[in-house]
């Protein structure tokens, strides 16, 4: 999911204020490190986007997957290119990947990488005054009850013990994705906001400010 004030991305600018975290690095060290490691989450939120076409035509997901990789370092080597390769073909045996063929074949996808226009807090002079604009990685009807979840896609380093720092992190961007779902369709409840943690194989719910985290 990215996110960023409607102006500054309009003019092709990042906002600050909702940078990425650092993405998990590949085997690689100096200044290109942070560079490979955005063009791995790229690449990795691609291969979870194109989850279907890996089970019809692996090959081709691959090559996507590949495409995205190279679209953010086109001098990557060979050895860097695999690396990614590998790191999206590992992702087909985790729960992760189980539970969005859970929910493609039960129909309960809503929506991928959905563009939003979020508007701004007018009495918080630290927001945009035009808003924000994203893109939100999945919107889900939950199978058992039914209620709408966002689910945001993390490849960052973390462990165990990181969990409730990444929840902090995100939970205002997250916040903010509920709500221009809520308002857009018109619901009764904020949608559940999840995010899915690549390195752990988890997927952690993002409470309500003040309770405690949960995760599957």
């Amino acid at each position: 999911m990215r996110l960023g004030a409607a102006s500054s991305l309009a003019a092709g600018e990042a906002d600050p204020g909702f940078e990425p975290a650092q993405e998990s690095r590949l085997s690689v060290e100096g200044d290109r490190g942070p560079e490979l490691a955005r063009a791995r989450g790229v690449a990795l939120h691609r291969a979870l986007e194109l989850h279907e076409l890996a089970d019809s035509d692996l090959d081709a997901w691959r090559e996507r997957v590949r495409e995205a990789f190279l679209g953010e370092v086109p001098n990557a080597d060979d050895g860097e290119v695999d690396a990614v390769i590998g790191a999206a073909d590992a992702l087909r045996s985790t729960l992760l990947w189980k539970q969005l063929s859970r929910l493609e074949s039960g129909l309960s996808v809503v929506a991928r990488e959905l563009p939003l226009l979020v508007r701004s807090d007018r009495d918080d002079p630290t927001q945009p005054t035009d808003g924000y604009v994203g893109t939100l990685d999945l919107l889900y009807r939950d199978p058992d009850t039914g209620r709408l979840v966002v689910g945001d896609f993390k490849s960052d380093a973390v462990g165990e013990d990181g969990v409730a720092t990444k929840i902090d992190q995100y939970r205002p961007q997250l916040a903010l994705y509920g709500l221009a779902v809520r308002e857009a369709m018109n619901l009764s409840e904020p949608p559940r906001l999840e995010l899915w943690l690549l390195a752990l194989d988890r997927i952690v719910e993002i409470p309500a400010a003040g309770a405690g985290a949960d995760s599957e």
